[in-house]
């Protein structure tokens, strides 16, 4: 690092470190380059000015992922013994991990809540640390603000300002650092405490280079038909150079793909990146190997600064102006859904950013739609945050969790979502759903310590939280806990149909659906996911001949989700103390009509906003058996259909003309998965059946005159 950044590093950081003597917490922030800076040398760097200045604090080190926490584990044991022997070790933890210890120290009785010196902590089922009250924490924070990040840094923004107050001998800092300055959340945390502590802030990317497209050529108003023909020109003129191509965008990716000549696939190597091979196509970019025109695409933004590529004779970064598949909250039907959206400034200045290659590349370019690099920034927003879209539900019920600690939720929320009808939209949803009444959790205690603590395992998915903490005895929890992992993690690509199958068309159906067997025999109609849970009880090994002719399972992704649900239960059996067997079985006892029945009824609590009606359609006609039926989200009579399944699908299976019985039949669903397509249209892609009298038990208890619009729309007006 630049010897002004350490200066600055040490000017800032000499108040925040603080003494025993200050009054209060010491808090800041400091506004991270997003190049340039290696995450690692600036939190090493750090390290030593603590040691240079005598600090003997605890040091806590908050990360997004465990990736980035291997990371700097890694940079950690490395340290110089002799160098930083003086210094204080560095715990390091995820947002969750901080989340969790904040919960095992809040304690009914003591200082304003919060254990103390050498209390020990053992309400939760494990015994966890005590905070220390001489303590420096720094949180590395996720731009995309994740529900686990934003509520730790909210909780130990309350820890630090009451410990601060109540113990004379506190001597606590709380330092935060982003790479963008929206994800600046700590000033507005700390006001919504009540707190008058001032926040000191250091902007470190002002000291360093902050044009991203120096001595590159910026293409604009580059379509992307235009793009790829300017691309495959320069591989067909010179297929010999090192070339290495940055796509953002999946499209342009795809076309690439299927245009090139086979001449030259023996130059070309593809790279989509994905979760598994993100760090493989790091490492892989700063060595071409035998091709000499590497391209790699990334269907979102890489959060961390671009790493320095090898030696290149050409390289193009192709922007992107949409993130494909992401789930972001739909205004028009009130859902989270699957769709594509614009790509956010933060997220389109971090593409230029790497093809900022000055001693490694002779010529570079970006191609961008835009006509030029400014207004490819300009026609972008702010960054989607998580706690705004995809983890809505489960942040808005957790903030409610938090009032107990003495926070005002609506302050804390307004902190976090910026779109304050869809906080409002949400805790009128969970007030419907008894999952919160009068400002605090209204589960039983049971109920709301399995909510608590597996909403992060979830990742704020509440309804799948809902669905395994409403009471239930230990096979149906036991099921519940089996459904919900499969729901999260996947469930369409454990089994398929095998494509040389004999048999076919409705003796197909039927000779699959008569081999759910036991426990979800009669559930088998009522959607993929109970025949999914019925199928799994015959492992291809021991399975009867007609399941081995007719399916193949993926016995990788099955074991998977085997090891996603002991987690799970691992999870509920610490901190409820249900005492659930962790032995993971597809086999379950029988069922009897009031086991089906309950397990029916928490379904519908869980996903009772995603309850779809299912009727003829009257203008094509009725009474025929393959008549399209009509889908309406019946909290906001949205109109959807049933995605495709493609022929080696179960969810093939699943024909939507299934579920009418009768010209004037309403059929009740709950819609899984569901998609915006780009033209606009709606889809689910695939249901679980609930019946009618199931419906109309739940109804009763709001209002027997009211139909379902109106108690599950909530009425708020989203169109000014």
């Amino acid at each position: 690092m630049s010897s002004a950044i350490t200066s600055a590093l040490q000017k800032f950081l000499q108040p925040i470190l603080g003494n025993a003597e200050h009054a209060g917490a010491n808090l800041g922030h400091i506004n991270v380059p997003p190049h340039g800076i290696k995450q690692e040398e600036l939190v090493q760097s750090m390290r030593k000015i603590y040691r240079d200045s005598g600090c003997k604090k605890t040091s806590f080190l908050v990360v997004p992922d465990s990736q980035t926490r291997t990371k700097f584990e890694a940079v950690s044991d490395l340290d110089d013994e002799e160098e930083m022997e003086d210094v204080p070790s560095q715990e390091i933890s995820l947002f969750s991990d901080l989340l969790e210890t904040l919960r095992a120290n809040r304690n009914v009785g003591e200082q304003k809540g919060w254990l103390f010196g050498s209390d020990t902590i053992q309400n939760t089922g494990k015994i966890a640390e005590v905070l220390p009250r001489s303590i420096i924490v720094i949180m590395w924070l996720d731009s995309e603000m994740p529900a686990d990040c934003a509520l730790a840094v909210a909780g130990i923004v309350k820890w630090a300002t009451e410990v601060s107050l109540t113990d004379p001998s506190a001597d606590i800092s709380i330092l935060t650092m982003a790479a963008d300055k929206e994800s600046n959340v700590l000033s507005d945390v700390v006001a919504s405490t009540g707190s008058n502590s001032k926040v000191e802030n250091l902007d470190l990317a002002a000291l360093v280079h902050q044009d991203p497209v120096t001595g590159s050529t910026v293409l604009g108003n580059y379509d992307t038909k235009r793009s790829l023909g300017h691309v495959l020109q320069a591989c067909q003129e010179m297929p010999q150079v090192q070339r290495l191509i940055i796509s953002f965008d999946e499209v342009f990716s795809s076309l690439m793909v299927r245009y090139t000549r086979k001449p030259e696939w023996k130059f070309i190597e593809y790279i989509f990146v994905t979760p598994d091979t993100f760090e493989y196509t790091l490492r892989r970019m700063t060595r071409l190997g035998n091709f000499k025109t590497l391209v790699v695409t990334f269907p979102s933004t890489p959060r961390i600064p671009a790493p320095k590529l090898v030696a290149l004779h050409e390289l193009y970064v192709v922007t992107g102006c949409k993130v494909q598949h992401a789930e972001v909250w739909d205004d028009e039907c009130l859902q989270v859904v699957t769709k594509s959206r614009p790509t956010s400034r933060e997220e389109r200045r971090r593409q230029l950013w790497w093809s900022y290659q000055p001693d490694s590349t002779n010529r570079r370019s970006i191609i961008t739609l835009a006509p030029n690099d400014h207004l490819f920034l300009q026609k972008s927003g702010p960054q989607p945050r998580l706690v705004e879209n995809a983890h809505l539900g489960g942040f808005v019920a957790a903030v409610v969790d938090l009032a107990s600690w003495g926070m005002d939720m609506n302050k804390l929320l307004s902190c976090f979502v910026r779109y304050s009808l869809r906080s409002e939209e949400m805790m009128k949803r969970l007030t419907i759903q008894g999952v919160v009444a009068k400002g605090s959790v209204s589960l039983s205690e049971k109920e709301a310590d399995v909510f608590r603590w597996t909403l992060s395992y979830f990742d704020y998915d509440y309804r799948l939280s809902l669905l395994v903490a409403l009471d239930a005895d230990t096979l149906l929890r036991s099921i519940k806990v089996h459904v919900a992992v499969l729901l999260k993690h996947g469930i369409l690509d454990l089994i398929r149909i095998r494509p040389d199958s004999s048999q076919a068309g409705t003796n197909l159906r039927h000779k699959i659906l008569q081999e759910c067997r036991k426990t979800f025999h009669r559930l088998r109609y009522d959607g993929i996911v109970w025949l999914i849970l019925g199928l799994l009880g015959q492992t291809e090994s021991d399975a009867s001949g007609a399941v081995k002719d007719l399916l193949s399972f993926d016995k990788n992704k099955v074991n998977h989700r085997i090891s996603r649900i002991e987690d799970l239960l691992l999870v509920i059996n610490d901190y409820s103390g249900l005492n659930i067997s962790e032995a993971v079985s597809w086999e379950f006892g029988e069922l009897d009509q009031d086991h089906v029945r309950q397990i029916q009824s928490h379904f519908l609590r869980a996903y009772i906003f995603q309850l779809t009606m299912v009727h003829p359609d009257m203008a094509k006609g009725t009474g025929s058996s393959d008549v399209n039926p009509v889908f309406k989200l019946a909290s906001s009579l949205s109109r959807c259909s049933v995605k495709e399944a493609d022929s080696q699908s179960l969810a093939s299976l699943y024909s939507p003309s299934f579920l009418i019985k009768g010209d004037r039949h309403t059929a009740y669903v709950i819609a899984h998965n569901l998609e915006r397509s780009e033209d606009g249209k709606l889809s689910l892609g695939f249901w679980t059946s609930i019946p009618g009298f199931v419906t109309a038990e739940w109804l009763s208890q709001w209002s027997p005159d009211l139909d379902l619009f109106r108690v599950l729309n909530t009425w708020i007006n989203y169109t000014y």
